[in-house]
């Protein structure tokens, strides 16, 4: 039997593992059970562009910059499956679609693809259901470790993403009902814990 081909895709932006289920049309925990918390440096997450599905506001890309990194996921997937995202993301038109190095917690390191946007030169503020997306998209990180996190008060710096101008932070509100059904209970444990330690 020919093996399949299988490609990771990391996320920063909207593509939160609940998205990406819904994008690819599989249960979420078929993207749980390939997700890898990883870090991917030399680069940061900003805002640009025009987004029809919310509002003509900005959303996420990703811009080098040699002083930061962006914790995240990555997620693995068929390789005739990447079409999905390819269309969620416009590619090649407003996304280009990019390899680079990841890190696992371990230190390990492994290829993944990542979405980087076209064209950075518009900025409108993000709208709060985008935001509310990238919230659950970092958190991804932290539960997918068992970690204690603030999962229903996600803060984001909005930087600019022509001119790395921070245009604001926001403290995004996410219920714990919001998540994933699979990882709810990990994240009311989580949330539970943290509150009995403060």
């Amino acid at each position: 039997m020919e093996e399949v081909e299988r490609v990771y895709i990391f996320n920063y932006g909207y593509n939160s593992p609940g998205q990406v289920a819904r994008l690819v049309g599989v249960p979420v925990a078929e993207i749980l059970s390939t997700a890898i918390p990883c870090t991917l440096r030399g680069y940061r997450r900003v805002f640009a562009g025009i987004a029809d599905d919310f509002g003509d506001k900005s959303v996420a890309t990703i811009v080098q910059d040699e002083t930061s990194e962006i914790q995240s996921y990555a997620f693995s997937l068929n390789a005739d499956c990447m079409k999905y995202i390819d269309e969620f993301e416009e590619y090649p038109k407003m996304y280009d679609r990019i390899q680079v190095d990841l890190e696992k917690v371990s230190g390990e390191t492994f290829q993944a693809y990542v979405y980087v946007m076209n064209d950075i030169t518009h900025f409108g503020y993000p709208t709060e259901e985008y935001l509310q997306g990238v919230a659950q998209t970092i958190s991804a990180f932290y539960y997918l470790q068992n970690l204690q996190f603030d999962y229903c008060n996600v803060s984001m710096d909005i930087i600019k993403a022509d001119n790395l101008e921070k245009m604001g932070t926001e403290t995004v509100k996410v219920s714990v009902e919001a998540y994933p059904a699979e990882v709810q209970d990990v994240i009311s444990k989580l949330v539970d814990s943290s509150h009995s330690l403060s």
